[in-house]
């Protein structure tokens, strides 16, 4: 068995321990890229609701990518448990 730690959006770090077969580099490398997109819209949420007062309308989008970059996350990650999980 390994154990991995992975930090998902808003702090949160995930370990899964599993046979190291199991956990696949395509996974690992899939969820520190939506991770670091959290990261990155978050910061340009913060940036554009502090300009919010001249009419800066393209925090909706944002926030809107933002939480599907988070489902999309926790989707993958109850996947990988699905198939950790498994005998």
């Amino acid at each position: 068995m390994c154990q991995t730690f992975i930090r998902l959006c808003k702090g949160i770090i995930l370990t899964i321990a599993a046979p190291s077969c199991l956990i696949q580099r395509h996974f690992l490398q899939l969820s520190a890229t939506l991770a670091e997109r959290c990261e990155q819209l978050q910061l340009e949420l913060s940036d554009q609701v502090a300009s919010l007062p001249f009419g800066n309308e393209r925090w909706l989008l944002t926030e809107r990518e933002l939480s599907a970059a988070e489902d999309a996350l926790l989707r993958l990650h109850d996947r990988v448990d699905q198939l950790v999980s498994i005998p």
